[in-house]
């Protein structure tokens, strides 16, 4: 038997056709089975967990024990008053002056969360550092803001984009304020 092109054609395509309806039969069952997303499918009633692999602080040697004893995270016994919520807000006034006096302006500031047993910046320290804020001066050589930051941000470091000066400063929070002037 002799085949026509249009024959073949109509082959191939009742193929692929049946193809598509294969894998979308397939993809629609394994989503009902799997219970369609949302993690886990199924009944709640039994209490399965991950294993804990959260790190505390080096310093917060509390945590640490809680936490190494800990085989899963229903293990962990949460202290009474701790909210995952636990944030400050801190208003940051930072400013610059050139050695003659005049605004340092339209320049960039970076903010970075820093260990507070750090006393004295070193550029190996950079590693521990985490951005928290970006900005830039005014005209008159000052950027203030508010914002919302983790609880435990007791010191920052404030870096200022500009060659001429030391640029880089460790500042302390107090009673939610960093304040500085380079």
């Amino acid at each position: 038997m002799k085949y026509t092109y249009l024959d073949l054609m109509k082959t191939v395509f009742t193929s692929i056709r049946a193809f598509r309806l294969t894998l979308v039969a397939l993809l629609s069952t394994t989503l009902i089975a799997c219970g369609g997303g949302g993690g886990g499918g199924g009944s709640s009633d039994s209490a399965t967990s991950a294993p804990v692999s959260a790190q505390p602080d080096a310093d917060d040697s509390e945590a640490r024990e809680i936490i190494e004893d800990a085989e899963t995270s229903m293990d962990i016994q949460v202290p009474q008053g701790f909210m995952f919520s636990d944030y400050q807000d801190i208003t940051f006034n930072i400013s610059a002056s050139s050695s003659d006096g005049n605004p340092i302006t339209d320049t960039a500031i970076s903010v970075y969360k820093v260990p507070s047993s750090i006393t004295e910046w070193q550029d190996d320290y950079m590693t521990d550092a985490e951005l928290i804020l970006k900005g830039r001066l005014d005209d008159m050589g000052e950027y203030s803001k508010t914002l919302e930051v983790p609880g435990d941000v007791a010191k920052v470091l404030v870096r200022l984009s500009y060659i001429g000066i030391e640029n880089f400063q460790l500042v302390g929070v107090e009673n939610g304020m960093v304040n500085y002037n380079f």
